[in-house]
C-alpha cells in the first residue's frame, strides 16, 4: 500500500470524525431551542483554581434537584483582565436567580442560552467546509493512487497488485 494511499486513508478518517462530532453538536444545540426552562439559583460564585470565574448553581425539576456550573469570562477573550473577572462574578452573585433550559429527557444537560447564535452557526459551517475540503482531497489522492492499479487479486494471503506503466 502506498504512503498516498495511507495519508488519503487516514485524511478521510479525520474529516469523516470531525464530521460526526459536528453533527452531533449542531443537532443538540438546535434542539436546546425548544427546551423547557427553569429557575436555579446561584450557590457559589468565586474564581476557581485557574483564576477564572466560576458560577455554580442548582435547579429543581419534577422534584429532583440538579447542580451545575459556569467557567468563563464576559470579554470573550482568552484572557481577561482582574477587573472583568470581578464584573463577571458580580453579574451572579451568591442566591440570585437565574434561568437555565434543560433537556426534557435529561434535565442534567443544560445551558443558560439555547439554539444557535450566528457565530456559532458561522464556526459551525467552517469546520463543516474544512472537513468537507479533507475528505474530498483524501478521496482523490485514494481515486488517483487506485487509478495506477492494473490488476489486483489476493492468493494464498498475499495482495498481488500490478501497477500501470507511467506514460
Amino acid at each position: 500500500m502506498s504512503l498516498a494511499i495511507i495519508i488519503a486513508v487516514i485524511l478521510v478518517i479525520a474529516a469523516v470524525s470531525i464530521f460526526i462530532s459536528i453533527s452531533h453538536q449542531l443537532i443538540n444545540e438546535f434542539l436546546s431551542s425548544s427546551w423547557p426552562s427553569a429557575q436555579a439559583t446561584v450557590t457559589w460564585s468565586g474564581l476557581n483554581s485557574h483564576f477564572n470565574p466560576e458560577i455554580q448553581y442548582s435547579y429543581q425539576v419534577s422534584g429532583t434537584m440538579y447542580t451545575g456550573k459556569i467557567v468563563y469570562c464576559a470579554s470573550k477573550h482568552e484572557s481577561c483582565t482582574y477587573n472583568q473577572k470581578m464584573n463577571d462574578l458580580n453579574i451572579y452573585p451568591h442566591g440570585s436567580p437565574i434561568t437555565i433550559f434543560y433537556d426534557p429527557n435529561n434535565p442534567e444537560h443544560k445551558t443558560l442560552h439555547p439554539g444557535l447564535s450566528l457565530f456559532e452557526l458561522l464556526g459551525l459551517g467552517l469546520v463543516a467546509l474544512a472537513s468537507s475540503s479533507v475528505l474530498l482531497m483524501g478521496a482523490w489522492a485514494m481515486l488517483k493512487d487506485f487509478q495506477k492499479v492494473k490488476n489486483a487479486r489476493f492468493e494464498d494471503g498475499v495482495y498481488y497488485i500490478e501497477v500501470r506503466e507511467q506514460t
